[in-house]
């Protein structure tokens, strides 16, 4: 690695900012009888830091957790007989995934299946979010001394779950294929810094576009076993690119077999079926019921300890928590609002502790279960204003939208306090963080200042009505659509909010569409970088939230793309500040807040634990923010 390339760290304790919401509980109960409750318990807390590492050039910014765990123990006396289905593992989460190929899948239910079917050249080192490590290459890439060139060489024997040989050749075959499919709603532009890459992505896909793209040579097969990525800019998040969930390497045997690669559109066979190398296979997907995955037998490492895995899809909260009373379903999705199911309102709301309810019947008798809770995420969650809309387009209307909501309710009473507040695109802990930027907060005299201007100016007549969608899925969501709603209705100014709700896959075509005015979602960063979250949603075209709300602040896209070329880290922090300050001054998201973690299973369900860090290596903030699970480090037993 050059020079330029070398670490430097800046550590920043958030612990205090945090206001005691760092503090990561996992708490174990073992039920036998309302007596036992309380003897058969284990405990473990550990107080989270944020550490902030910056790259110098490479511009990797990232969580790191340092606990200080302490711990009551207790002897199980429970049989590992007890436990359901002790070979499988069924998790019931709430999402349907749109596509499961790593070309066109741009959400966290497909990501979810893409983790652990297929593999990246390199991966996330347990649970940091950007210590990275090898995967499918032998080591970490050679980066040239203008950080242009990135070369990898590759293990060997490695095979994909069809057979088919794993190579230079499969490498370049699913660089190249991602970017030429170019889906205008899916993840290659984050990939335009190949050499090429950005050309064809702003032409018709003709055959003499496609042809110059690979003339560009910007993925290069230099032997079977090395490749070659030739960059048109420096690119600080390139290495994040790599370990990200669309560089998965598929088989090309599957994709030749099925239709093959056709510039600018679907595979859809690729879209409902996968062929990786990664220690899971695919077995079924029946949308809206179920996605069935088998741990690979000849998986180039250890087989999975689990062989077996069911995510049931299940909209419905009250019936995930009774699978999880009765030990049917091992790990569930639980939305912040229904937390208070499992653990004791008081202990959290005063003093952000974990303590189990004492009244929990779980079944079989003797098993219990575990709970995951405030670990700090980097999951932003917004109300999304697109000014396609109007009176969406006039900015002193989205400023009274964004006065009129209560935040600190949302984050007290909606979120059952697993939130922070939102300051913007970037949530606290990343490089490029800054609370001193302008920011909307809850002020109803404001608000009704800013519709009145409006309206004076005719950008509304009275008894106007705005559609505000959200994932029927998710209590959160309907709270904060409805909060928004009844803060609207009580200032009289003629504005109503429709709270729409919609199924997840339906919304998520609806936003791809550009067809919601408003929109109550959350965002996960690809990667721990800021420029993750400041092109999605400050450059438009090319971001994906910024074109579902028509974010368009001239030159604002120029700063973004600077701001991921520059090398200084004090230049950078300038660069998004800038681009915080003047996307929020447009008011067009309302950042109702940073969600910290809250995950339940079952007690018999194990997760491997980090040796350093002493923590889960699933508490890598970018994943289980969305309750995702790379399912090679989990099993089951006591």
């Amino acid at each position: 690695m050059p020079k330029s390339l070398r670490k430097y760290c800046l550590w920043n304790v958030f612990t205090q900012a945090l206001n005691r919401s760092t503090t990561a509980c996992m708490v174990q109960n073992t039920l036998t009888s309302q007596k036992s409750q309380v003897s058969r318990k284990k405990l473990f807390i550990g107080i989270i830091a944020i550490a902030v590492i910056v790259f110098a050039s490479a511009s990797a910014y990232y969580f790191q957790y340092r606990p200080t765990p302490t711990q009551t123990t207790t002897t199980y006396n429970t049989k590992a007989a007890l436990i359901p289905h002790p070979d499988t593992l069924v998790h019931h989460y709430p999402y349907d995934p749109q596509y499961l190929d790593p070309a066109t899948g741009y959400e966290a239910a497909g990501q979810y299946m893409l983790m652990n079917v297929y593999e990246t050249l390199i991966w996330y080192k347990n649970p940091s979010a950007s210590d990275l490590q090898p995967l499918l290459a032998d080591k970490m890439p050679t980066i040239s001394a203008d950080a242009l060139t990135y070369t990898f060489t590759l293990r060997k024997g490695i095979k994909f779950h069809d057979g088919t040989p794993f190579n230079a050749t499969a490498v370049k075959y699913s660089f190249d294929r991602l970017i030429l499919v170019n889906d205008p709603a899916g993840p290659a532009y984050l990939y335009d810094a190949i050499n090429g890459a950005r050309k064809y992505m702003h032409s018709n896909m003709t055959k003499t576009d496609v042809g110059e793209y690979l003339a560009a040579r910007g993925v290069e097969v230099v032997d079977d076993y090395t490749v070659r990525y030739n960059l048109a800019k420096p690119y600080s998040p390139m290495l994040y690119m790599f370990a990200f969930f669309s560089s998965g390497i598929v088989s090309p045997t599957a994709v030749e077999n099925h239709g093959g690669v056709v510039p600018g559109k679907h595979n859809v066979w690729m879209d409902r079926n996968m062929v990786g190398t990664g220690p899971y296979q695919f077995v079924e997907w029946t949308p809206k019921q179920k996605l069935v995955l088998k741990a690979f037998e000849g998986y180039w490492k250890t087989p999975a300890k689990i062989k077996n895995v069911i995510i049931q899809i299940v909209p419905e909260y009250m019936s995930r928590q009774l699978a999880f009373n009765t030990g049917e379903a091992d790990i569930i999705a639980v939305p912040a609002t229904n937390a208070f199911d499992f653990i004791q309102r008081d202990p959290w709301i005063t003093s952000r502790k974990v303590v189990l309810r004492t009244d929990l019947q779980m079944q079989p008798p003797g098993t219990g279960l575990t709970v995951y809770a405030g670990l700090p995420t980097i999951q932003v969650n917004y109300i999304g204003m697109s000014s396609r809309f109007p009176p969406l387009d006039n900015k002193d209307f989205r400023y009274g939208l964004s006065y009129a909501f209560d935040y600190q309710t949302f984050i007290n009473d909606a979120s059952s306090g697993f939130a922070e507040p939102g300051k913007g695109m970037l949530p606290k802990g990343f490089f490029g963080y800054n609370d001193k930027i302008f920011s909307f907060s809850y002020d109803p005299a404001k608000a009704k200042e800013y519709f009145l201007k409006a309206k004076a100016a005719g950008a509304y007549q009275d008894n106007v009505k705005v559609t505000l969608y959200h994932d029927a899925a998710d209590e959160t969501f309907r709270r904060a659509a409805l909060l928004l709603h009844d803060s609207v209705e009580k200032l009289n100014v003629g504005v109503t909010i429709d709270v729409q709700p919609m199924n997840y896959p339906t919304l998520i075509a609806r936003m791809r569409a550009n067809q919601a005015p408003m929109f109550a979602s959350r965002w996960v960063a690809d990667f721990a970088d800021p420029h993750a979250n400041a092109l999605v949603f400050a450059d438009y075209p090319d971001g994906t939230i910024a074109r579902r709300t028509k974010l368009n602040v001239l030159g604002l896209n120029d700063t973004v793309i600077k701001a991921s070329q520059t090398v200084d880290p004090a230049e950078r922090q300038r660069l998004y500040s800038e681009i915080g300050n003047r996307t929020n001054q447009e008011a067009q998201y309302i950042w109702i807040s940073q969600a910290t973690s809250l995950i339940v299973m079952r007690d018999w369900v194990h997760m491997t634990i980090d040796p350093t860090l002493n923590v889960p290596t699933q508490a890598n903030p970018l994943f289980y923010a969305a309750t995702i699970f790379y399912l090679y480090d989990i099993s089951k037993g006591y």
